[in-house]
């Protein structure tokens, strides 16, 4: 080797060596080299570390994203421009902010084009792509990965052809189409594969075995995933490690490996710790406390989930905090600490509201349907259940489905409705029968299109080894007449000579190379055939010789010459399945319009057993006849799939026996019932003709009580005015008035006066106050909700600054039809009960109304931090008169009427919650449409 060589081999081992430290680069090295940095060399670093940690250090990514471009305002660059946009994009996205993300992916998109920067466009449709899918926008994101893959292709850029083929996969896993998904999946793999990717490997098997996951096929799916781990653990990139060691550990979970599954998340969990990766470590937390409480480890999963809420509410993440509120009402209500568990699931439920998360709520509405239950609340118990079924099926969570179906049976059983109660459990049934069957259709799909691919590859790998052949004999060829030109001119041409031997090394190597290439693939396909368990066949018509490749222990069928008809193997079939068998592979074989051969079927072992298998085939060769003359496929064991059919059958079979004695009982049971309802009927109708007078007795006194001291006061002082008046009479008749004695009289008259019209003041507001209970206002009109509350708010705090401090927050102009005094009457009663009963004069008082419109309610959310509503009064502040400041002259109807308007004139419901660490919050939930 020269020093020149020597050189350059040197330089390319340092610059691989330097390459290799960048890529394993922590936030803090990249961190320490950006400060110190300067110039074109700061901002090619930013760019860098906004490639590696734009997804696990979002804000950071942002902030450094900001100096880039300002950088590039001075000293503009377009390639770099068009990536900092690109990564910004992806930073706003996982912060959820996909407002900001997709102008963004849009403005890398428009100057890659501009610019005709393939590798940057392709960068640009992949974010948007991203974006599109956490927006559920399917088709949007299929449509931008097309666009990448086009460019990918006319680049010749295989490895990001197969990186957004994956991708593809993804966006149909999400839009639920598990083969087309599947297809993707392994089309990556194989093409990594090929490509001796480890990295890209790995990450494609991962993909494959959560699919598998999802189809309940948990065995596949960890085979695929433990590869997927090994082979990131050799690569040693910790991030996509402590992803992987996540993603395992489910499995673990959902196959009751409790003990494997905390093992590996805690792994993950330290991974992210390291990466500072804060998201990841709350789904960490999440995990580890719902395995933990589903082993049984109560204290363990307390500890966990609490830290994972923490997090959360650090990092203001909606998401998170939901599923950590989820988990600790779930865990709570095991314990039976039915207080905790309502206030985690009732948070739960405000946050899965806000974010539309279908699953989540409908795993939620189930949590709080157990818990109403357990309060002995049934009838909410029930509601809250049935709820859960309807966002269970726009979901598609099955397992949601089948546990509510199961609850509802229980709850109707404990309250003895035996016939809701076997309805339910006929529900459950159904559906636990379709969700099989499904899983099945999807397995069976997998199958298929495992096949579909093998297939594919094999052919192309039958291509590439024919062609190889062909390229080498020519080769040969032209290597034979290169000798004897070479022997003929080998006295004038010895250095040539010499170049002929160098050719024909390295032909020799191509030639090596290849065969080694064939042997690999060779291997790689015994070893996928070991791993999945299934015999390979092939079978050649002409000769009428089969072989068999990784046959099972204890098989029976024929191997080399059996001719070429299926009679040969008439005496392995089941006399019962031979028939049909024979029929489907005749058909494919005349070219019946089938794609493939399938059958299930039995055949003997050497113990002359029946074992179930299936057995898949392809005519692979036909003449020019169309006859065929060549036939594939392979067998798999099918038998322990078969004994669950069965078993289920069977368990079908007892089961009607069950539900027919358990609906003869309830025949029995009904006679009885019958009589005991219609006594429970009329005892229901008296009970709520004596409620109602109570109900009418208790305002009556009420207005009574508080009418009573003005009208007394009134009648006190005419009296007095009378008295007055006779005195003064009597004196005049008899010449005794004297000027100072009317003077007194005069202001005695005026202070009786000022008394009685005081006092038939307050009996005129009092009366107005009743009339307000009534909810007697018919007038409807159309007329701008957010302008009348922004108006009276900005009025009320005029009136009284600079004590009170408010704020209104409505992002649109809300227009409504209905009681327009119904909500100035609300929100003047809410603010002067701030006022006068929360108002501390030491301090300023702060209060916040909110105005939302959703799809189906306008919510108002009015709170303050003022003294607050003692636990022990809460439950009455909804009552007519009652009022904890009556001394102040307060009766205690404010907060009456504003529970009347809401729910009897808007049709609506009112909730109070106490604030932290002090004040009120009212919830006010009112219908677009008056009903």
């Amino acid at each position: 080797m020269t020093p020149i060589t020597l050189l350059r081999s040197s330089f390319f081992i340092l610059t691989l060596l330097c390459c290799i430290c960048v890529s394993a680069k922590s936030i803090e090295v990249y961190e320490k080299q950006i400060d110190q940095a300067q110039g074109a060399e700061k901002l090619e670093l930013i760019i860098n570390f906004l490639a590696d940690y734009s997804r696990y250090s979002a804000k950071k990514a942002i902030s450094y994203s900001e100096y880039a471009l300002i950088a590039l305002e001075q000293t503009p660059n377009a390639v770099q421009e068009a990536k900092v946009y690109a990564y910004l994009a992806l930073a706003y996205n996982y912060l959820e902010n996909q407002a900001e993300a997709l102008p963004l992916a849009e403005q890398s998109l428009s100057i890659a084009q501009r610019i005709n920067h393939q590798e940057l466009q392709i960068l640009a449709y992949e974010t948007k792509s991203t974006i599109q899918l956490d927006l559920r926008l399917h088709e949007n994101a299929l449509e931008s990965l097309t666009s990448a893959m086009d460019i990918a292709e006319q680049a010749n850029n295989t490895l990001k052809l197969a990186h957004l083929i994956a991708q593809r996969g993804t966006v149909y896993r999400y839009m639920g189409d598990h083969e087309l998904s599947l297809k993707d999946y392994l089309t990556a793999l194989e093409i990594y594969r090929f490509k001796e990717n480890k990295e890209k490997t790995a990450q494609a098997l991962g993909n494959v075995g959560s699919l598998y996951r999802r189809s309940g096929d948990f065995e596949t799916a960890l085979k695929y995933q433990l590869e997927s781990l090994m082979l990131k653990q050799d690569l040693g990139d910790i991030r996509a490690l402590s992803i992987q060691y996540n993603n395992t550990a489910i499995i673990y979970k959902d196959i009751g490996d409790y003990d494997n599954a905390i093992e590996l998340h805690l792994k993950s969990l330290e991974l992210k710790k390291q990466l500072n990766y804060q998201r990841g470590m709350v789904f960490s937390y999440n995990n580890l406390g719902e395995t933990s409480r589903l082993a049984g480890k109560i204290d363990d999963a307390l500890i966990y989930l609490n830290k994972a809420k923490s997090l959360a509410d650090s990092l203001g993440n909606q998401e998170l905090q939901g599923s950590s509120n989820l988990y600790l009402g779930r865990l709570y209500l095991d314990e039976n600490q039915l207080t905790s568990s309502e206030r985690y699931l009732s948070q739960a439920l405000m946050i899965f509201n806000t974010t539309q998360e279908i699953s989540r709520l409908a795993e939620t509405h189930l949590a709080i349907g157990k818990l109403r239950f357990a309060q002995n609340n049934y009838q909410a118990a029930v509601e809250q259940v049935e709820r859960s079924i309807v966002y269970a099926e726009k979901s598609e969570k099955s397992i949601v489905i089948l546990a509510a179906y199961q609850a509802l049976s229980e709850f109707n059983e404990s309250m003895k409705n035996y016939q809701q109660a076997l309805f339910y459990f006929k529900k459950y049934t159904a559906k636990h029968d379709k969700i099989f069957s499904k899983q099945a259709q999807l397995r069976t799909g997998a199958l298929r299109v495992e096949f579909e691919v093998d297939q594919k590859q094999r052919e192309i790998e039958t291509l590439t080894n024919k062609n190889t052949i062909s390229n080498l004999k020519l080769a040969q060829e032209e290597s034979e007449k290169n000798t004897v030109l070479l022997v003929s001119l080998l006295i004038f041409l010895a250095m040539l000579f010499g170049a002929f031997l160098l050719i024909k090394h390295k032909q020799d190597q191509a030639q090596a190379k290849v065969l080694s290439a064939i042997k690999a693939g060779k291997e790689r396909l015994k070893l996928a055939l070991w791993g999945s368990g299934d015999e390979l066949w092939d079978w050649n018509l002409v000769t009428g010789t089969i072989s068999r490749e990784n046959t099972f222990n204890n098989t029976t069928l024929p191997q080399d010459r059996i001719g070429s008809s299926m009679n040969a193997m008439q005496s392995n079939i089941h006399p019962e399945d031979f028939e049909r068998v024979k029929t489907l592979f005749e058909q494919h074989l005349a070219g019946d319009n089938s794609t493939f051969f399938e059958a299930s079927y039995r055949i003997k072992n050497t113990f002359g057993e029946w074992v179930w298998v299936l057995d898949r085939g392809k005519a692979v060769e036909r003449d020019d006849t169309g006859r065929a003359t060549r036939i594939s496929g392979t067998l798999r064991d099918i038998s322990a799939l078969k004994q669950q059919e069965i078993a289920l059958i069977e368990f079908n079979n007892e089961l009607e026996l069950r539900v027919e004695k358990r609906t003869a009982d309830l025949q029995a049971t009904n006679s009885e019932l019958s009589l005991t309802l219609a006594a429970l009927t009329d005892t229901q109708e008296k009970l709520v003709e004596v409620e109602k007078m109570a109900s009418l007795g208790s305002l009556i006194t009420g207005i009574a009580h508080e009418m009573n001291t003005p009208i007394g006061t009134c009648v006190t002082a005419s009296s007095v005015l009378n008295e007055v008046i006779d005195d003064i009479a009597a004196r005049v008749d008899s010449n005794q008035l004297s000027k100072e004695k009317l003077k007194n009289s005069l202001v005695q008259l005026k202070n009786s006066e000022t008394l009685i019209t005081k006092n038939i003041h307050k009996s005129a507001d009092l009366i107005l106050q009743f009339k307000q209970i009534a909810n007697t206002d018919p007038t409807v009109s159309e007329f701008c909700l957010s302008s009348m509350f922004a108006q009276k708010i900005q009025l009320f705090e005029k009136q009284h600054a600079p004590n009170v401090a408010l704020h209104f927050d409505c992002n649109c102009t809300i227009t409504v039809t209905s009681f327009a005094m119904s909500f100035d009457m609300i929100l003047d009663i809410l603010l002067l009960n701030s006022l006068q009963h929360g108002h501390n004069q030491d301090k300023q008082l702060n209060i916040s109304v909110s105005l939302i419109k959703d799809d189906t309610h306008l919510r108002i959310i009015y709170q303050d931090d003022g003294e607050g509503i003692a636990d022990q009064v809460a439950g009455k502040i909804f009552e007519p008169f009652f009022t904890t400041k009556r001394n102040q002259g307060n009766i205690g109807l404010g907060l009456h009427i504003v529970y009347n308007q809401v729910t009897q004139q808007l049709k609506g419901h009112i909730q109070f919650e106490q604030k932290s660490p002090q004040g009120v919050i009212f919830r006010i939930a009112i219908p677009h449409t008056l009903s």
